[in-house]
């Protein structure tokens, strides 16, 4: 898979500046509360799944967030 996005190597914080440059652009940022309450959904779930020995079903479905695009400014992932 061909790298595209640039600074692979030191990738910690670039969730932080995703949502610092979400900001400032006036929309929301990847890790909203919608995606918080879909991965606790998934926790309890599993941990239901694992009590009764049986799968579980989701009720709520989530959208993947649109990739982070290509060519960010250097400010926004270094």
């Amino acid at each position: 898979m061909p790298l595209t996005h640039g600074n692979v190597e030191q990738s910690r914080g670039l969730g932080l500046a995703e949502l610092s440059y979400a900001f400032a652009q006036g929309r929301p940022h990847r890790a909203a509360g919608e995606l918080a309450l879909h991965v606790v959904e998934i926790m309890q779930a599993i941990l239901v799944a694992s009590d009764q020995g049986r799968q579980q079903t989701l009720h709520r479905r989530r959208r993947r967030p649109h990739p982070l695009p290509p060519g960010l400014p250097d400010s926004v992932v270094a």
